[in-house]
């Protein structure tokens, strides 16, 4: 077999002669409360050619790391024309030697921005919206469905919340071929293609993520609509905001939902108050109404306008501005100054309601039992955090979650394996497949590609329905038999109980 691994540099910088190579891919977990997944990243050694100018100054450069068959009989990386693409980081030279690394085009969505809400979107539009803010990487989708979703705005980096966003909707990201990624659904179907042919006996490791009691994390309660309120000025602490003749003034005020867009509020009539949106109602300063007529008559101006973070932009609070413009003169009969307010006969209430088109969020915190005792657990309560802002209903938090209490409440098992690079499926196209392995099925989160093999870990991946059906037909003695090459210990078994 003929083929070489090489690495490519911008056009003014001439090829090296690859010595060593290695890259890391991670991808997110379908648990929610696990690590975000680390960049996939490359280092490489070589040697330059005596006559070849090399030196610090690729850094910074595009590089890509590309498998070239060249009898045509090669099947190094699934036999494809495949290469990884990025930026160099840090490259040094000595004499002939030249050791560096770089990191793929993903990494730009380490930025820290923040990002509007979206409403009544499709699911594939919302990734497109995140990852256009950063230039790309582009992006393709294999999906079972497209949902149309509402989504509350954020400020974080764009990486971690497209993988919360993966993790709400059981998706995962690999990167492509051409340095472009692909959205798919996380599937527990083996994959066919994938040939399991270890080096050496497989390394199984059992942890304990402390044998927690019970799992806890935040549900949105997400709604949205073409009219909700964004603020009350009666239910904010009954805030009754004045005006006086001649008076000019914007007030900014902190609201809890992510709206749309700005307008011009409508007057309430005079003989009542009904907390909808866009509406007030105004008194004068000894509890007189004021009526539509008089009001406008007299000059006056309420306007509102969101006082927004841009998109793509860290600072800034989201909120509303005010602008209050009193009566030129004050009203005959009705003395300033005058309130959004309505009255009993005896105290006044505030009469202020705005709001439009937005997404608003009412967490609620759902417990789920892990089924171990709390005599038994290290930490009775694991709570899952960062809380994931996609989490919209609690039918989503009890389904993700349900993984999340597979990891706190028992053993989660991995394996450790080496394999041979010939079967490799490809740059970015190893983590995330699923395969059974002495009858178990597992899905692999690491991979580390090199010269001449790679490195995989996997965690057991199946539900109990999809156990039952591996094992199907199947007693202890096949049980014994698969994992006879991996050896037991003792372990302390709590005899049945049951209460008096």
């Amino acid at each position: 077999m003929v083929a070489k691994i090489e690495l490519n540099i911008s056009p003014q910088f001439p090829e090296i002669e690859l010595r060593g190579w290695s890259v890391n891919e991670e991808i997110v977990s379908i648990a929610p409360g696990e690590d975000t997944p680390a960049f996939d990243s490359t280092t490489f050694s070589g040697e330059r050619d005596e006559d070849d100018y090399f030196s610090e100054w690729a850094a910074g450069s595009g590089a890509s790391l590309r498998y070239d068959s060249i009898d045509n009989n090669a099947n190094l990386l699934g036999g494809s024309d495949l290469a990884m693409s990025g930026t160099i980081s840090n490259i040094t030279t000595n004499g002939l030697s030249v050791n560096g690394s770089f990191a793929p085009v993903m990494e730009r969505l380490s930025q820290t921005v923040t990002m509007p809400a979206f409403r009544d979107t499709l699911l594939s539009d919302v990734f497109n919206e995140y990852f256009q803010w950063v230039g790309g990487p582009s992006l393709a989708f294999d999906l079972d469905s497209d949902p149309v979703i509402s989504v509350p705005g954020w400020t974080d980096t764009i990486w971690s919340k497209v993988n919360d966003l993966c993790i709400a909707y059981g998706l995962q990201m690999n990167r492509g071929s051409v340095g472009g990624i692909l959205v798919t659904n996380i599937s527990s179907a083996s994959n066919s293609d994938f040939v399991f042919d270890p080096i050496g006996v497989p390394k199984i490791i059992t942890t304990f993520a402390g044998n927690s009691a019970a799992v806890e994390l935040d549900f949105q309660n997400t709604e949205s609509g073409a009219l909700i309120t964004w603020f009350d000025a009666l239910q904010n602490g009954n805030r009754i905001i004045s005006v006086d003749v001649g008076e000019i003034r914007t007030d900014v005020y902190d609201i809890d939902v992510w709206p749309n867009q700005g307008g011009t509020a409508g007057l309430l009539a005079v003989d009542s108050y009904s907390p909808s949106i866009q509406q007030y109602h105004v008194l004068s300063s000894d509890n007189q109404d004021v009526t539509a007529a008089e009001w406008l008559a007299s000059g006056a101006v309420l306007q509102y306008g969101l006082n927004y973070p841009q998109a793509g932009v860290v600072e800034g609070n989201r909120g509303f501005s005010l602008r209050l413009k009193g009566p030129i003169a004050e009203i005959p009969g009705k003395p300033g100054p005058y309130y959004f307010a309505y009255t009993d006969g005896t105290d006044k209430f505030a009469a202020l309601v705005i709001g439009g088109p937005g997404v608003k969020t009412t967490p609620e915190t759902l417990s789920i039992g892990t089924g171990a005792t709390i005599y038994d657990s290290q930490n009775p309560v694991k709570k899952v955090s960062p809380d994931n802002v996609f989490l919209a209903t609690k039918h989503m938090a009890y389904d993700r979650g349900a993984w999340a209490v597979a990891i706190a409440g028992g053993p989660v098992m991995r394996l450790d394996v080496t394999l041979s690079i010939q079967d490799c499926l490809g740059f970015g196209l190893t983590c995330g497949t699923v395969f059974t392995y002495m009858e178990q099925n597992w899905r692999i989160e690491k991979c580390t590609i090199s010269n001449g093999s790679y490195d995989i870990t996997a965690v057991r991946f199946a539900t109990a329905g999809e156990l039952d059906a591996l094992w199907a037909g199947h007693d202890a003695i096949d049980y014994d038999t698969a994992w006879d090459s991996h050896p037991a210990k003792d372990a302390i078994i709590r005899p049945f109980w049951s209460a008096p």
